[in-house]
């Protein structure tokens, strides 16, 4: 008996977007007020007592710097767009790539931040 493996025809396969937007995401995303996915970016404390919105320099600088697209979005939901500024012009611990990519991102100079100089 002889075996066809030929692929399907392009009316037989699954289109996307037909099937319309996904309705789970994974991983879920977490709400503002619970910082627990937090704690890769903040490895160098103790994360049963750290309260990121006590240090907010630190803890925009240190998001700036390694968080991910949900860190960020924890970030902008949890403090100002000037508070989030400010360190982007102040903090000399941003390396120079973040500290440009921010600068581009928030429309500030780069002769205007700390950490380009």
């Amino acid at each position: 008996m002889w075996l066809s493996f030929a692929a399907k025809p392009v009316s037989a396969q699954r289109n996307r977007k037909e099937e319309g937007p996904c309705q789970a995401r994974w991983p879920p995303i977490a709400s503002p007020s619970d910082p627990e996915h937090l704690k890769p970016f903040f490895w160098d404390v103790n994360a049963e007592t750290f309260d990121p919105e006590a240090y907010p320099a630190y803890t925009i600088g240190r998001i700036l710097e390694f968080g991910n697209e949900e860190a960020v979005r924890w970030l902008k939901a949890t403090f100002s767009e000037d508070q989030i500024k400010e360190v982007i012009r102040t903090d000399q611990r941003l390396s120079p790539r973040s500290a440009s990519f921010w600068a581009l991102v928030y429309h500030i100079p780069p002769q205007d931040i700390a950490a380009l100089k």
